[in-house]
């Protein structure tokens, strides 16, 4: 379990519930969206940061996002007359 979800409370679960949806959203956009004050959403984020829990932000692209992401992988084995060519 990550630490920020032991001692955090539901505003910082808040913050990082946002920042994982969009990693640039606005102190402003964030204390609207979390129901506290833009200066809460400084102060918390401030904290965060400096604990070590926050560690950077990032940025996703489209490519990164598969649309099919499960993917499997199938093994044969060949057996008798042919095996060789089929396995080239």
């Amino acid at each position: 379990m990550n630490s920020w979800r032991d001692d955090s409370d539901e505003i910082d679960r808040s913050l990082i519930r946002h920042l994982r949806k969009n990693a640039r959203a606005s102190l402003s956009e964030l204390a609207v969206r979390s129901g506290v004050t833009r200066a809460t959403v400084r102060a918390r984020m401030a904290r965060l940061e400096a604990s070590g829990e926050v560690v950077g932000y990032q940025v996703t692209l489209k490519g990164d996002i598969a649309p099919d992401p499960v993917r499997g992988l199938m093994m044969l084995g060949v057996e008798g007359r042919g095996a060789e060519r089929i396995t080239r």
